[in-house]
């Protein structure tokens, strides 16, 4: 797939610093989260979540939906309302970043399920 110029799709880049110690219990909330997300939920796109290299405490997640829709859904969802309560006492700081999409391209393997 490619897509150049005007779209619909809603991209987030999140920065999140949890509190030293707490790494493990945050993953642990992600990971319930994203895969609660991307198998309810039909607007999303891309989920991913990973830590800063040599930086365990600092988290990045990129997340791609088709639509405002598609978006505003997924933050009324239980899975999301429930990440947020697990996390809440894990997280120092988050910085939530809306990004223009002018350009996607991926080979439609992307949504990788293990």
């Amino acid at each position: 797939m490619n897509v150049s110029g005007e779209n619909d799709y809603v991209v987030y880049m999140t920065e999140i610093g949890v509190q030293l110690g707490k790494g493990d219990e945050f993953a642990n909330g992600v990971l319930k989260e994203m895969k609660a997300a991307v198998e309810k939920e039909v607007g999303i796109m891309v989920m991913i979540a990973g830590t800063v290299m040599n930086q365990p405490n600092e988290w990045l997640s990129l997340e791609v939906y088709q639509n405002k829709d598609a978006y505003q859904k997924h933050l009324e969802t239980k899975h999301f309302k429930r990440y947020l309560e697990a996390t809440k006492f894990c997280v120092e700081s988050k910085g939530l970043h809306l990004l223009k999409s002018d350009f996607v391209s991926d080979q439609g393997q992307i949504f990788y399920r293990p």
